[in-house]
C-alpha cells in the first residue's frame, strides 16, 4: 500500500505519478492534519507520535509525508525508527500466516519496541 499522507489527494495526481505510486499497491489518501501556528514543540511531538502510530498500524509499504515541516520531520523520524519493527512484523506474519490483534500487540510491545506512550499528556485524536 502507498500511503499518501498529504493534503494533495491522489485523484488529482498525473497518470505518471499514480502509476509510480501503484507500484507499491493500492493508494490510500490520509489527509495531513492542520497544525495550529501557536502549537508548542511538545504539542507537535504528541501529534506526531499519534499520527505515526496510526500510520504504522496501517502497515504501508511506502509513505508520502508532506505538510507542516515540524510535524512532517517528527513523523518521518518515527517511521524511520520503527521501520525495522515493520519488517519484523511482516516476517512474523509470513511465518504465522494469521494472527489476532492481541497476538500482534504482544509481539510489537515485546522489549518495549512500541512508540512511547504519552500517559498524562493531553489526549490526541489523530482521526
Amino acid at each position: 500500500m502507498f500511503l499518501n499522507f498529504t493534503n494533495h489527494p491522489a485523484a488529482g495526481w498525473s497518470a505518471e505519478q499514480r502509476r509510480a505510486a501503484l507500484a507499491y499497491g493500492v493508494i490510500l489518501d490520509l489527509p495531513f492534519p492542520d497544525v495550529p501556528p501557536k502549537c508548542s514543540t511538545a504539542e507537535v511531538a504528541v501529534l506526531a507520535d499519534a499520527w505515526a502510530a496510526r500510520i504504522l498500524a496501517m502497515h504501508p509499504d511506502c509513505v508520502l509525508c508532506q505538510g507542516e515541516m515540524t510535524l512532517t520531520a517528527r513523523v518521518v523520524q518515527l517511521l524511520r525508527e520503527h521501520r525495522s519493527l515493520l519488517d519484523e512484523v511482516a516476517l512474523y506474519l509470513l511465518q504465522k500466516e494469521t494472527i489476532t490483534g492481541d497476538e500482534l500487540m504482544v509481539y510489537v510491545n515485546a522489549d518495549a519496541k512500541s512508540i512511547p506512550d504519552h500517559t498524562g499528556d493531553e489526549p490526541v485524536d489523530p482521526a
